[in-house]
């Protein structure tokens, strides 16, 4: 079984759309983006009869702004790890403890730049919450929607932080690894709830032996790449 990868560049995030016998929408972008990701995706040849699941690898907003809306326009069933749920259902903009000081300076940047959005936003207001169709607490196979692949529980940039993990080799793992600050190198995130927690999730996806590891802002790494950055 052979999928087909469709990376879909929103700006500063990217969703990755994996093609099987039906596909899995990994991640939607802001609200705001919503025109653009529905434009590329029928760019792509995906039709809303074709979306059968969305995964959100973690409930920040950036990843699932749009969930609500492709759950009503095409059916498709979201899903998120018992640990993120609650705030993927109160739809806000949150951002967990900052791991150094530029992570905290950006995240009183984006709160702002939010805020001042929100003020201008008409009809929708700031709460983008989605009640999931799937929740899950350990490993989930992705077989039944022809996807030869699973979904892995990596926690530490949120407490649910799941990883897509293909039999191909292709790992999508939201913000596991990587920042926008540097784009060529896997490193530690700006913001997380536990840094331990997180490096050991990061060991736990380099033991999976992933050929491609594709993170949300950046450019993808090599599995050599990681193992340089963290450690073999």
């Amino acid at each position: 079984m052979s999928e087909k990868i469709i990376p879909v560049d929103l700006g500063m995030v990217k969703t990755f759309a994996i093609v099987g016998l039906r596909t899995v929408l990994v991640d939607t972008g802001m609200p705001e983006q919503q025109g653009a990701l529905w434009e590329k995706l029928l760019q792509a040849g995906i039709r809303p009869e074709d979306l059968a699941l969305v995964v959100i690898t973690h409930a920040h907003l950036d990843h699932f702004g749009n969930a609500r809306f492709l759950q009503k326009k095409t059916g498709a069933k979201v899903l998120v790890h018992r640990l993120d749920a609650q705030g993927l259902r109160d739809g806000r903009l949150e951002f967990p403890n900052s791991f150094n000081l530029i992570g905290a300076v950006f995240s009183a940047f984006i709160r702002f730049t939010f805020f001042l959005k929100s003020l201008l936003r008409k009809g929708e207001g700031s709460n983008f919450g989605v009640e999931p169709d799937i929740v899950i607490d350990g490993e989930y196979d992705l077989h039944e929607y022809g996807i030869a692949g699973k979904i892995i529980h990596t926690p530490g940039h949120t407490p649910g932080s799941v990883t897509v993990l293909l039999d191909s080799g292709e790992a999508f793992v939201g913000d596991l690894v990587g920042t926008f600050l540097k784009p060529g190198k896997p490193t530690i995130p700006l913001w997380g709830n536990n840094l331990r927690e997180l490096r050991r999730s990061i060991r736990k996806l380099m033991g999976a032996r992933p050929t491609w590891i594709h993170a949300s802002h950046v450019a993808r790494f090599s599995l050599q790449d990681l193992e340089n950055a963290f450690g073999s």
